[in-house]
């Protein structure tokens, strides 16, 4: 098996604009225009300043990479994963949505790595 990991460029666009609302760097100008790409390209209209803002690129990143696996990261990177500010169908298994215990933003570190591993691993809290 050999592992292949692909990155799309509309991730990397995203990221950019991620990264300026989220921390102010980069270009607002640039970021704008990244998102704008992206949004063209799925047929949607463009953004404008006022549409930069952090659940805007929650939403889009979710819309535009729902196959690439990233929600529960960008979940967790905005805050948004364990904690009650943020629910939906069937998360913890509840029909309306509970909230998650914020231990589990942090995946257990697997057994076999600490048993086998030539350093001491302390296991994440709440595993």
């Amino acid at each position: 098996d050999t592992d292949l990991p692909l990155i799309r460029l509309a991730d990397v666009y995203l990221m950019y604009t991620e990264s300026y609302i989220m921390g102010g760097v980069g270009d607002a100008t640039k970021a704008l225009d990244y998102v704008n790409v992206v949004r063209r390209r799925a047929g949607l209209g463009n953004w404008t300043p006022a549409d930069l803002t952090a659940d805007n690129i929650l939403d889009e990143r979710c819309r535009e990479l729902y196959w690439e696996l990233t929600r529960r990261s960008d979940l967790v990177r905005h805050g948004k994963f364990s904690g009650s500010a943020y629910n939906w169908s069937w998360k913890n298994n509840e029909v309306n949505g509970t909230s998650f215990p914020e231990y589990m933003d942090l995946f257990p570190i697997p057994q076999n790595v600490i048993v086998t591993a030539e350093r001491e691993f302390v296991q994440n809290p709440g595993y």
